[in-house]
């Protein structure tokens, strides 16, 4: 100190460095330095006060204690590490993709797990032994955390959600979503799916009026897993051509302009990174980082491999990325369960026998499959061999070939039968939107436009008459899924049988052609209502609860079957004399794990002429959960991640 407060700048301390030096030298010395005090003469008046040397210490210690910060080694790097962890009971392959988060720093883990029969979320922090069950929660899955990390959104049928993560009430933010996880972003809204995954929304965190951002139609793809660019830039999603996700990319959607685009093909899962990067996950299991321009939301460099391993499932991988670099994901194989299904008979009790055991198809989930009124002929979509593209196919029943009708357009969906079984029904692409076609079903002739309107149309029935057309409109855009009709010839001018602002979908008219079922979502989930054809407003008939999709008459006419909420089977009995009644309603049979293939959208099933059995269609060998595969945790990863992009 002493030295430091010398006169003469020669005098003092050249640099913090050299004072530094001098304070950890047990052999410095100040002797030459210090005579000159001494030299003054006895009782001669200091030239500094008290107070001026107090000062002087106190600024020489600050200089002490900012050279020691200035000379110390400066902070290293946080270390990279990796550890096995468990999560609840064995989670199914996706899980983790679908069903699990991470916050934002690292800190919990938010999961959807079934225990006791009852699906819920639960949270794991990171300084707890035990994951805890978040009260509130029940049937709800796809999590993610708010950017503070202090809430969870998560979907149910009945839409979306948040809850405190430190557990407290849950409050509904939209009944429009339930599809997979959405996103947070700091702009303060959430990005979201609605429950088929056809349709992206956009709502004010605090809930509110829901803003509709994309639909199937806008790219021809479903929605998967939204992750979130800073500044309410944009979004970034995964889009399948079809489930099984058989072709799947990384897209972007522009939220200044509403523009979506192809980012990286063949990929399962993206997210944006405080390096600069996009990381993204191929559906071999490889993870790669590239260098991501925020302002035109496009790749800006080549891509580096960061590390692979890692188990994906039908193209989709099981990681999640946390805004810290947290990196959640399990260590395994790329699985490809069998996209191959099989058309079986199931009768009343839920006994089940295949109807041609040589016969497996790739099916179309956005699809549908329809018996001949004659019962000797199955219509049904198929993934056409070596291609991503749908088409109708044919077969003779029981053990006879299955003959391709369609050729032109990527998606031809949906196939209904002529009364006299002569003619098949389908809605196709081929003109560039969603319309109603016509052709022979032994493909002898031509096919010809029965249905163009404005809005895409996705379903289309002759009644049994011959005498209508009944067509539906697509479900995502102003309308919600409108049912129309006109008649085939003569006086072809449209009529709105129901035309809400509603979901109305399924319709399915009686053999007799005076009722007309269909499923509606007024109620605030979807049901089975019937009403007379074509005098719709003459009265209204609730059929189902507890939820209610695709109905189908008996041929009788004497019941109506449908879909529950649960997915069990269900008959109604139906009276029409004097006026319509609706009678019990007899399970047939559950299908608890949905099994068979559903559409909540359009019929997948048919009936057999006696009302005995149902057409369905399965996978060939269901899926089933499995442990395989280590869960690791990886803290700090983006150090990692810097270095590979350094070297």
């Amino acid at each position: 100190i002493d030295k430091s407060l010398q006169k003469l700048p020669a005098d003092r301390f050249i640099s913090a460095a050299e004072f530094a030096s001098a304070l950890a030298n047990p052999s410095f010395s100040v002797a030459a330095t210090a005579a000159a005090p001494a030299a003054a003469g006895v009782g001669e008046t200091p030239r500094w006060s008290r107070m001026t040397i107090g000062l002087a210490a106190v600024s020489a210690l600050l200089l002490v204690i900012s050279a020691w910060g200035w000379l110390r080694p400066g902070p290293e790097a946080p270390s990279v590490a990796r550890q096995r962890i468990v999560l609840g009971s064995d989670l199914p392959s996706g899980s983790i993709f679908i069903s699990a988060a991470v916050a934002p720093d690292g800190s919990a883990i938010v999961f959807a797990d079934t225990v006791g029969g009852v699906q819920q979320l639960w949270v794991k922090e990171r300084d707890q032994a035990h994951a805890v069950a978040l009260a509130g929660t029940a049937e709800g899955d796809h999590p993610f955390f708010s950017l503070d990390g202090e809430w969870i959104a998560f979907s149910t049928d009945q839409g979306l959600h948040k809850v405190p993560r430190r557990g407290g009430s849950p409050i509904t933010l939209s009944d429009s979503g339930g599809g997979p996880a959405g996103a947070w972003l700091d702009d303060g809204t959430i990005v979201f799916f609605g429950r088929a995954g056809d349709l992206i929304y956009r709502v004010s965190e605090e809930g509110g009026a829901s803003e509709r951002l994309l639909e199937f139609d806008d790219i021809q793809r479903g929605f998967a897993k939204a992750t979130a660019l800073p500044g309410g830039r944009g979004v970034l999603f995964i889009g399948c051509a079809s489930f099984p996700c058989i072709q799947s990319e990384a897209w972007v959607l522009d939220l200044r302009t509403g523009e979506p685009r192809v980012l990286v093909e063949q990929v399962g899962g993206a997210w944006y990174v405080s390096t600069g990067h996009l990381v993204y996950v191929r559906r071999d299991g490889g993870v790669f980082a590239a260098p991501f321009d925020l302002d035109a939301l496009e790749i800006s460099g080549p891509a580096i491999p960061a590390f692979d391993g890692v188990r994906t499932f039908q193209g989709l991988p099981d990681l999640q990325l946390a805004a810290d670099g947290t990196v959640l994901y399990v260590a395994g194989e790329a699985m490809v369960s069998t996209e191959l299904s099989e058309a079986v008979w199931v009768d009343r009790t839920g006994a089940e026998s295949r109807i041609d055991p040589n016969w497996t198809i790739r099916l179309v989930a956005n699809g549908g499959l329809s018996l001949s009124p004659d019962g000797t002929q199955l219509a049904v979509n198929i993934i056409a061999e070596g291609s991503t593209e749908t088409h109708v196919y044919v077969k003779r029943l029981p053990d006879g070939p299955a003959s391709r009708l369609t050729f032109d357009g990527s998606q031809n969906i949906r196939p209904t039968w002529s009364p006299d079984s002569r003619y098949l029904l389908w809605v196709t692409n081929r003109s560039g939107k969603m319309e109603v076609w016509r052709k022979r079903a032994d493909g002898s002739q031509g096919a010809e436009l029965l249905v163009s309107v404005e809005r895409s149309v996705y379903e289309g029935m002759i009644s049994p008459d011959g005498e209508w057309i009944v067509y539906r409109t697509d479900d995502v855009a102003a309308g919600s899924g409108d049912i129309l009709a006109r008649r085939v010839t003569g006086d072809t001018t449209e009529v709105e049988l129901i035309a809400t602002a509603f979901e109305e979908t399924s319709p399915a008219l009686s053999p007799d052609g005076r009722w007309l079922a269909y499923s509606s979502s007024e109620s605030g989930q979807k049901e089975i209502y019937v009403r007379p054809f074509p005098k719709v407003q003459d009265g209204r008939w609730q059929v189902s609860v507890d939820g209610g999709t695709e109905p189908l008459w008996a041929h009788s006419g004497r019941e109506l079957f449908y879909l529950g909420g649960l997915g069990e089977m269900i008959a109604a009995r139906i009276e029409t004399e004097p006026t319509l009644r609706v009678g019990t309603r007899q399970v047939l049979f559950h299908d608890s794990t949905f099994t068979y293939t559903k559409n909540d959208d359009h019929r997948y099933f048919s009936v057999s002429l006696d009302d005995r059995r149902f057409l369905l269609s399965r996978p060939v060998e269901v899926a089933e959960a499995t442990s395989e595969g280590e869960l690791i945790l990886i803290d700090n990863w983006l150090e990692e991640l810097k270095d590979r992009v350094q070297n």
